[in-house]
């Protein structure tokens, strides 16, 4: 999506670079150095502290009531006895026109799109047996070969789930909807649309469910870890740090003014210039790295499926990528 504009992301690095690196060189080592340390104080300090406060505000909350919003909307249509199988199943023993899914190579498109074929599909080894097939809408002779059409999932759902775990919650959903069980769709979707994921499709939800409610984490703990931490962590967190950020920098720069005396300092003129690129080169650093954490943010809260914006069109570009894939990940806890 947008690939062929990889190379805005190089530009941007490259003029960060040379436009700081002249500026700093032009003001001198002193200066530059009382306006970079302003800048990496905050950054470490902003980074630190947003990421305490929003964990805080999260745990203590807004994920015990997101949970609550989402139990209580499936304990009002079905409850959990329909779903709570749902981590048992084996995905990886899928297999596709006989041959299992693991041993087939999917390729994603230019889009970032993987479309698949189900229209003959074995379920049988899967352990589906132990699912309540009469709600989910599917025959027991049927398991064998399963005509379902097709179905497409991006490069984003990936990120979140396997492979298999999405083809066996799309041949669910599927399954769902064809059966006439809109009011779990819509008790599964509602809650989240509170938090601003009204766009999850069912296939997504169930693929959370299968994927992280095992193991005692039941499945509306599973949800909000996977679909709600997501979209409300991450905006939550980078609000913080940019309060925080803006506010340091502000007040230690007010500090800087009372300091500018040290450029009276008899330095050589080249060597103070000299100096000053060197200030201006570790700068720069920093802005970028603030630049990669942004773009970080919002490919998050996008869900990566914006053209141009997406991790397909960044691990095209020649220099950004390499900085923005050394950066720590900034999905949710």
């Amino acid at each position: 999506m947008g690939i062929e504009f990889f190379w805005f992301y190089d530009l941007v690095i490259v003029a960060i670079l040379l436009g700081i690196t002249f500026r700093c060189y032009k003001r001198g080592f002193v200066a530059s150095l009382l306006g970079m340390l302003a800048g990496v104080i905050a950054l470490v300090v902003g980074v630190l502290l947003s990421n305490l406060l929003a964990t805080a505000i999260y745990d203590g909350f807004i994920k015990g009531w997101a949970e609550e919003k989402i139990e209580e909307s499936l304990t009002a249509i079905v409850g959990d006895s329909s779903l709570i199988r749902l981590p048992d199943l084996d995905c990886t023993q899928i297999v596709l026109k006989g041959e299992r899914i693991g041993e087939i190579e999917f390729t994603p498109d230019s889009v970032g799109k993987i479309d698949i074929d189900l229209s003959n599909v074995d379920l049988s080894k899967t352990g589906i047996e132990k699912l309540d097939l009469e709600f989910f809408g599917l025959d027991p002779d049927e398991l064998h070969s399963l005509k379902v059409g097709r179905t497409v999932i991006t490069v984003a759902e990936l990120e979140r789930n396997s492979l298999e775990t999405l083809v066996m919650a799309s041949i669910l959903a599927e399954s769902l909807a064809a059966n006439g069980e809109n009011r779990l769709i819509s008790s599964l979707t509602a809650p989240l649309g509170i938090f601003g994921g009204s766009n999850y499709s069912m296939t997504e939800i169930i693929a959370s469910i299968i994927e992280f409610g095992g193991a005692g984490t039941g499945i509306s703990a599973a949800i909000t870890a996977n679909l709600v931490a997501p979209i409300v962590f991450v905006p939550l967190r980078s609000t913080l740090f940019f309060i925080i950020f803006v506010l340091l920098c502000v007040s230690l720069s007010i500090v800087a003014r009372k300091l500018t005396f040290i450029n009276r300092i008899p330095l050589v003129g080249n060597v103070n210039s000299f100096l000053g690129i060197i200030a201006g080169l570790i700068k720069s650093a920093v802005i970028i790295v603030i630049v990669c954490i942004s773009v970080k943010i919002l490919i998050t809260i996008t869900g990566n499926d914006v053209i141009f914006l997406n991790t397909m069109t960044i691990n095209e570009s020649y220099i950004f990528k390499h900085v923005y894939n050394l950066l720590p990940g900034v999905s949710a806890i």
